[in-house]
């Protein structure tokens, strides 16, 4: 596979990018389109090509495109896409990320997350579909009367 820089950043893509438009429920927007089982042996043989650049949308088949395809590459790595989230967070410098939880097996599945290692490529991979938007509501800018510190005593 031959790979560019993404725009002015320093991430490398491979220059085909699959379009997950076709990967999804079908019925949820196109009836044509490829269900979880084949959108894994699909997205498995890109990454198998070294193809890393995936174009999804959280509007494509109600979201599904984006599950299914989160799902094959917590199957490249062999865990669940409750472990791929924690190790995103770690690769991205997140100390200790927030796990919330309904039943104490979250936990155990949370813990998993420390035997994944994910490559700049797959991180790459996780964050393409995501586009920044500005922040807006009670957290778009500091308080005016600032901000405290817990480990400082005053």
């Amino acid at each position: 596979m031959e790979y560019a820089k993404l725009g002015n950043t320093d991430i490398e893509v491979s220059k085909l990018c699959v379009g997950c438009m076709s990967f999804g429920k079908a019925g949820t927007l196109h009836d044509w389109t490829v269900e979880e089982t084949g959108t894994e042996k699909i997205v498995k043989h890109a990454l198998d090509l070294g193809i890393n650049f995936f174009d999804t949308a959280n509007g494509y088949s109600e979201g599904t495109s984006e599950e299914y395809l989160g799902r094959a590459l917590a199957e490249k790595y062999g865990v669940k896409m409750q472990q791929i989230a924690p190790a995103w967070e770690w690769a991205k410098g997140v100390t200790s990320p927030i796990i919330g939880a309904t039943k104490a097996a979250h936990f155990d599945d949370a813990a998993g997350a420390f035997d994944v290692r994910l490559t700049q490529e797959d991180t790459a991979f996780l964050e393409e579909p995501y586009v920044p938007h500005r922040i807006v509501g009670a957290i778009d800018r500091n308080p005016e009367e600032g901000v405290r510190l817990l480990d400082v005593k005053k």
